[in-house]
């Protein structure tokens, strides 16, 4: 077996007594083995982002179709309001034209306008209660009035209350019950295919210790060229897999390690690379991501606030200080959160640096 060139990666002895117990065939089975995993990898992490778009296009249907119902809703709430107080106030004009035509209760007692109209009762009570051909008159164009009134109130009450009734079926000819429907449907998609990758990722972690050291003394040569270095002085507090005992708002797999390196103590670039972020980024709280090319990236998190001394773009060498470690964003205490991620998928990072001759903690 060929030892590694001057300037490339370091293997301890173990390592190579590894890969002599492997041998060649061994070793290729496992990078086959390896490279399955990765393209399972690749493909739920592609199934996860496409069911993620899909519960985006759900929720915005149902979004939409939610504010139509809510609104036509809301337009036969005020349409019901609009009819019961057209009926209120048709059953008030009803009520004062049934008034006018009832007895008067003056001294002809029993006699109604309208049979006063229409020539009823005493000569004497008729002359008691008109007196003039005017009267009369005055009485009858009241009446009408009266009535007109009453029936003008009745249509517009049955008109509000069918406007009403138009809106309310409006509202139930709406989708909506189809729409949440797809909705649940997108949200277990994604749940499903998040829990199939981090399936993945768990079976990809368990394999590492086995499938990493043989792989070393037959290492690519990727970043080989560069040297590689701990991105921070201090014990390993917590390390790349599952953690049953975690953080209130953090995950369930830990897709890093974390070195206790207290507070405001410097964190440098593990090799040379490319800066494409730095700035906030959720629980991670400040955090730094560089891009060391072929593939290879680095993340720097839990930085301090005002710590940050790189940005998007700069160019950093091997060792070089990019920020100070603090405890932002899901947190427990000062650290540095550092990750590894091989073609976007995050590998455990203690193996990766021992295989380039770095240790750490």
């Amino acid at each position: 077996m060929v030892p590694p060139r001057p300037g490339g990666p370091r293997v301890t002895g173990t390592q190579w007594l590894t890969a002599r117990t492997f041998g060649y065939s061994s070793l290729s089975a496992a990078r086959v083995e390896a490279t399955g995993r990765s393209a399972a990898l690749s493909k739920a992490a592609s199934a996860l982002r496409e069911s993620r778009a899909a519960l985006a296009t759900a929720e915005d249907r149902y979004t939409f179709v939610k504010t139509q119902y809510d609104d036509e809703m809301l337009t036969a709430s005020v349409l019901a309001d609009a009819a019961t107080a057209a009926e209120a106030e048709a059953a008030a004009s009803t009520r004062v034209l049934v008034q006018a035509m009832r007895p008067s209760g003056s001294p002809s007692q029993g006699v109604s306008p309208i049979d006063v109209y229409f020539g009823k009762g005493s000569d004497g009570a008729l002359l008691d209660e008109l007196s003039t051909v005017d009267r009369l008159n005055n009485i009858s164009s009241d009446l009408d009035t009266l009535a007109d009134r009453a029936d003008r109130d009745n249509l517009r009450a049955d008109a509000a209350r069918s406007h009403a009734e138009q809106a309310l079926a409006a509202a139930a000819e709406l989708p909506l019950d189809e729409a949440r429907e797809e909705l649940a449907a997108a949200q277990q998609a994604v749940s499903a295919a998040s829990a199939v990758l981090d399936s993945l990722r768990v079976a990809s972690a368990a394999a590492t210790s086995i499938v990493a050291l043989p792989l070393v003394p037959t290492d690519d040569g990727r970043l080989s060229d560069q040297a590689w270095t701990a991105p921070g002085i201090g014990p390993i507090t917590d390390g790349f897999g599952l953690r049953p005992d975690r953080p209130a708002g953090a995950g369930p797999f830990h897709y890093a390690i974390d070195i206790g390196t207290g507070c405001n103590a410097w964190i440098v670039a593990a090799a040379a690379g490319t800066v494409s972020a730095s700035g906030p980024y959720g629980g991670l709280g400040n955090r730094v991501v560089i891009d060391h090319g072929d593939g290879i990236t680095t993340t720097y998190a839990h930085i301090a606030d005002g710590g940050l001394a790189v940005t998007p773009g700069q160019v950093v060498a091997a060792g070089e200080a990019i920020a100070l470690s603090g405890s932002t964003g899901v947190s427990t205490g000062c650290h540095l959160h550092f990750e590894v991620a091989l073609d976007g998928v995050r590998t455990d990072p203690l193996p990766f640096l021992a295989a380039r001759g770095v240790s750490v903690g």
